[in-house]
């Protein structure tokens, strides 16, 4: 081995032990991803996949990271440092895996995983207990198979499918990343032998669309109506989603500069094969600004930067001016504003609540729950997280009976949900876990940020909660309930329910929402 080489590896190393610290001192648990744990939780313990017991529910976006937490969760039975673990062993593998099979050389992975020591936004999301570390693998994953590949066949195409398959499965709106390099590979084969081997390699998706038809009831998770079928204006999403970009080049400019990059460097040099990750980039900011985007500041920042990393370190360099150059430009960036994941301490959170808001609704989340759920701030005397809403749900937590009459209303129900366990009924302000509301229109009563969009609870609704007798005072709202009804909590294979499932999805019940609405 050359002076140079081992020169080059021991700054590897470096940068490499530099991320797993920044990472595990910036460990977190959030308070969206234990509206997932309610889920995982029920499985385990035998009540189907619900938010609510009784209630067939998709709470959350992510069925195969619910699915990779269910078996570590099944073995410990404990959350918080299960979900941690899980993540960052994920992530750094996804960090390894980029530098030593994807990276063009040596000093490019130097300053890919220099770049993501010091995002903000990447580092936050590696933890967190979403669905993140597992996207940037699998995105990771795809990329080799795409960049290490000049000839194309059959089997290709099917196992490269088969983990853009998984990207999807992992966070359908991830699917925009990869479908232009799918669509590339279908027209340069043209044949229906390669469509057969990528309709082989979604099957993964496939399976579990139809399981969530007839599981469910829909297609789509519920945070989907929660969050998309809103009736906000697009202009006003559209000016919320451009909010959002430039509220992380304030607070993470480095993030926002790499993604850049990452969409014009190809472009700028006419590289077509990584022009087409830069279509997919393209694709899916346009998609993200359209959402309105995030209230977590760069949650959906990070599986667009891993691919604009891995489009850069397709560029060789040396140990020159220019690899200098870049560096320095990578650490000014990611230290020139105080949220840099360098600066993190166990007080974050804890004193300044108003540094934690962004504006337009946006927030530093991590920031904002670091307090109680950080993992710098665990006691070794209490259970983590620590954050009130935990603590209450543990003080009001009781057993489920046959008989269950406890039931809350609440606007944030990640916590609480959690800990409160299966007996008490949360009816979820911002629908996310409950199936009428996500469906309603918008509270225009109460001020909405992105991703909390409020619901008013129609006359009756608590009643028919607690009773299981359907008291909506509106009589069309009535009518569409008893169909959603039997949809979410009737027999599975019952006949006229799977009748309903076909009705509903095909919108025969929607003018009795739309009567509601007019009202």
């Amino acid at each position: 081995m050359t002076r140079n080489k081992k020169l080059s590896l021991s700054i590897l190393a470096v940068v490499l032990a530099a991320f797993t610290i920044i990472v595990i001192r910036n460990a977190w648990v959030g308070e969206d991803a234990y509206i997932t744990l309610r889920t995982v939780d029920n499985f385990v313990n035998g009540y189907g996949l619900t938010w609510n017991v009784g209630e067939r529910v998709q709470a959350y976006t992510h069925p195969l990271w619910m699915f990779l937490l269910t078996i570590f969760y099944f073995v410990t039975r404990e959350s918080f440092y299960t979900t941690i673990v899980l993540s960052v062993i994920v992530s750094v593998v996804a960090v390894l895996f980029l530098s030593f099979r994807v990276a063009r050389s040596t000093y490019t992975a130097i300053l890919a995983i220099l770049a993501l020591t010091l995002s903000k936004a990447f580092v936050d999301y590696s933890t967190s207990g979403l669905e993140n570390p597992l996207s940037h693998l699998l995105l990771a994953i795809f990329l080799l198979m795409f960049l290490s590949r000049e000839d194309i066949n059959g089997r290709f195409i099917f196992y490269i499918s088969l983990v853009a398959s998984l990207v999807t499965l992992n966070r359908l709106d991830h699917g925009v990343l990869v479908a232009p390099v799918l669509i590339y590979f279908l027209w340069c084969s043209r044949s229906w032998r390669s469509v057969g081997a990528m309709a082989l390699g979604f099957v993964p998706l496939v399976i579990w669309e139809m399981f969530s038809l007839f599981y469910y009831g829909f297609l789509w998770p519920n945070t989907a109506y929660a969050k998309l079928a809103t009736a906000v204006p697009w202009t006003t999403l559209t000016e919320q989603g451009l909010y959002y970009i430039w509220s992380s080049l304030r607070v993470d400019p480095l993030t926002v500069v790499v993604i850049a990059g990452g969409v014009a460097i190809p472009l700028i040099r006419k590289q077509w094969r990584l022009v087409l990750i830069s279509a997919g980039l393209i694709i899916y900011l346009i998609y993200l600004v359209r959402i309105g985007g995030c209230f977590m500041s760069g949650r959906l920042l990070t599986a667009p930067l891993i691919l604009a990393v891995i489009v850069l370190t397709q560029y060789s360099l040396r140990l020159t001016k220019t690899f200098w150059i870049s560096a320095a430009v990578i650490v000014v960036l990611g230290l020139v504003t105080s949220y840099s994941p360098v600066y993190t301490t166990a007080d974050d959170g804890s004193a300044d609540v108003e540094k934690m808001k962004f504006g337009r609704g946006i927030v530093d989340e991590r920031g904002w729950y670091f307090s109680g759920a950080g993992l710098l701030n665990a006691p070794v005397d209490k259970p983590m997280p620590t954050h009130k809403y935990a603590e209450l749900a543990r003080i009001q937590r009781q057993p489920l009976t046959a008989n269950r009459t406890a039931m809350t209303t609440r606007s944030t129900v990640g916590f609480y949900g959690y800990f409160a366990g299966p007996a008490i009924y949360v009816i979820d302000l911002c629908g996310l876990g409950d199936p009428l509301l996500a469906r309603l229109p918008f509270d225009t009563t109460k001020n909405w940020r992105i991703g909390h969009i409020y619901r008013a609870v129609p006359e009756g609704y608590r009643e028919t909660v607690l009773t299981g007798r359907n008291a909506l005072q509106d009589p069309n709202l009535r009518k569409y309930y008893d169909k959603l009804k039997l949809v979410v909590s009737g027999g599975l294979f019952d006949g006229t329910r799977l009748k309903t499932i076909v009705e509903m999805n095909l919108g025969k019940y929607d003018h009795l929402l739309d009567a509601y609405s007019r009202r």
